[in-house]
């Protein structure tokens, strides 16, 4: 820990403060050149620099790297939220997110309004192939599923500050504190791993499938000198049990054919393809039940 504070904070006074690589002195620009020039090497020093800054953020970040303009002002397309939600059984509801987006827990909300959960002790929630980069949903979907004021994260500096404690917003959406399963594969990524990660952290939660991407990022645009822009994460995510998430997410029960099924069950969605064909859905519905049975949940 000491060594990376030591390399955090020599990153800082050389790279966000310009200095030596971004402000470009003269001196630098020719020394360099010189030495180029002796061994009859042909280099943009410019390019040089900036390969030099990303270098060093990637002692920090490994995924750092400095973007263009281009890449700077072109975002994904904006999509509708995409959530389904059907009855499995007496009990238990069965939901799909396609991603933890802006929009998801209004849908959500919309969609669990139809239901009759009061009677609902169980949700499979689905999150395979889910990704998404909204973390500020994840408070508003944590609520809807476990009730407010419950903490879940904290985003802390490279030094370990906290800088804001994230707890679960709005009201519960059940009458009861259901029994949650998580299906997660390696394609579930970014606030679809968060919202995994502190959903698992409850007691009656359990996640089914495969290591999940490994991709949960706070990564911002830092403004350089020299109108250089480094994407670069320079803060982390602390679960509640002390946990710094910064790697995959190993679910508690590990499954490898989770998705077999599931393109077929997206084509078609009822309860029936579901059940018939989904194998990771008929697992977390057998796993349920088994739970049920054991008596896990509280509920007689």
């Amino acid at each position: 820990m000491q060594r990376y504070n030591v390399i955090y904070n020599f990153f800082i006074y050389v790279v966000l403060h310009g200095i030596v690589l971004c402000n470009s002195p003269a001196s630098w620009d020719s020394e360099m050149q010189e030495v180029f020039a002796r061994y009859k090497i042909v280099v943009d020093t410019n390019v040089l620099r900036q390969a030099a800054i990303e270098a060093m953020a990637r002692l920090i970040d490994p995924s750092a790297r400095i973007i263009n303009e281009e890449i700077f002002s072109t975002g994904e397309p904006k999509k509708e939220p995409d959530v389904k939600i059907c009855e499995l059984d007496k009990g238990i509801c069965y939901i799909k997110l396609d991603a933890v987006s802006s929009g998801v827990y209004n849908e959500l909300s919309k969609q669990l309004g139809n239901q009759d959960t009061d009677n609902i002790w169980g949700i499979v929630l689905d999150l395979r192939g889910s990704g998404g980069e909204n973390f500020t949903e994840i408070k508003n979907i944590a609520g809807l599923l476990l009730g407010p004021s419950n903490e879940l994260y904290r985003v802390e500096d490279l030094q370990g500050n906290v800088l804001v404690t994230n707890y679960s917003e709005g009201t519960c959406g059940f009458h009861y504190s259901p029994t949650i399963i998580v299906l997660v594969n390696e394609q579930t990524s970014g606030s679809s791993e968060l919202l995994t990660a502190v959903l698992k952290q409850r007691e009656h939660t359990l996640v089914i499938g495969k290591r999940t991407k490994g991709n949960v990022t706070m990564q911002e645009i830092i403004e350089l000198p020299g109108n250089i822009k480094l994407l670069m994460c320079i803060k982390r995510i602390k679960l509640k049990n002390g946990i710094i998430l910064s790697d995959s997410i190993d679910p508690d029960i590990p499954y490898q054919v989770i998705s077999e099924g599931m393109a077929e069950c997206k084509e078609k969605f009822t309860r029936d393809t579901i059940l018939k064909q989904d194998k990771g859905v008929i697992f977390a519905f057998q796993v349920m039940h088994s739970l049920r049975a054991l008596n896990l949940n509280g509920l007689k």
